[in-house]
């Protein structure tokens, strides 16, 4: 679901064209959030399977694969500020 909100947050904002006042480095760092976004997807899914053998290194990656789209987020929203 966040990937979802994110996206659609991306598309209208790039979409309008306004980017006066935007900090570039911010954009960058937000689309490199929403990729990583998917990789936290794909690791989820594989938490999903009960038969995965290394389970317990998966979920580490995923909480802290969590933990730096949050910090992402938080250096794009304090970059792109307005």
């Amino acid at each position: 679901m966040a990937f979802l909100v994110s996206f659609v947050h991306a598309w209208f904002t790039m979409r309008s064209g306004n980017t006066r006042g935007i900090n570039t480095a911010g954009i960058w760092i937000a689309t490199a959030a929403l990729l990583i976004m998917l990789w936290q997807i794909a690791v989820g899914l594989m938490l999903r399977n009960p038969t995965q053998s290394n389970r317990r290194t998966l979920r580490r990656m995923h909480f802290w694969t969590m933990t730096l789209v949050a910090g992402l987020i938080v250096v794009h929203i304090a970059l792109n500020r307005p």
